[in-house]
């Protein structure tokens, strides 16, 4: 997790190991790159590894799933690296929540009453329903989180999560 650069935390490793334990041949990655919800590594010699992140300590059920929805645009090629966006959908919230959870940045009522809100939203988004009454709660819990005090990356996560709640709160008018 690069999302502070100057403290990366790492959340999974893999390796295949030695080709020949005792004789040095040529092998090992030589590009990884993330797409649609995966990792798709490809070793020298012996092929092609697909790998789904699991949640835990590190990254929960909700980044994977908001992983999933990035939108890399119409045509992929990880060597250009296109800007990734998401959509204004409850689980790309609830990652962001996650996340500021994590690092105690937000308050135990405000992180409840934002899940419970979202929660609400993400099944009437996936039943293709509107609520103004849920929309105003969204937005509302978006302005508060304005006065939230945060640190540099904090900050970020707030300004996603708050532009995500808002979006999401404007789907359901």
């Amino acid at each position: 997790d690069f999302t502070d650069p100057a403290n990366p935390v790492e959340i999974g490793y893999f390796d295949r190991g030695p080709i020949n334990g005792d004789t040095m041949v040529t092998g090992g990655f030589w590009s990884s790159y993330w797409y649609d919800g995966r990792i798709y590594a490809t070793e020298i010699v012996r092929g092609l590894d697909i790998f789904e992140l699991a949640p835990s300590d590190f990254l929960t059920e909700n980044e994977i799933a908001a992983a999933a929805l990035g939108d890399q645009g119409d045509t992929f090629n990880p060597q250009q690296q296109h800007p990734v966006t998401w959509p204004y959908h409850p689980v790309v919230a609830l990652a962001y929540l996650d996340q500021l959870n994590r690092e105690g940045a937000l308050e135990v009522e405000t992180a409840t009453a934002m899940a419970a809100a979202l929660g609400q939203a993400r099944a009437l988004m996936e039943a293709g329903e509107s609520d103004s009454e849920l929309s105003q709660t969204l937005a509302d819990l978006s302005e508060d989180l304005s006065g939230v005090d945060a640190d540099g990356r904090n900050g970020a996560r707030l300004t996603a999560l708050r532009n995500t709640l808002t979006g999401i709160a404007a789907g359901l008018e």
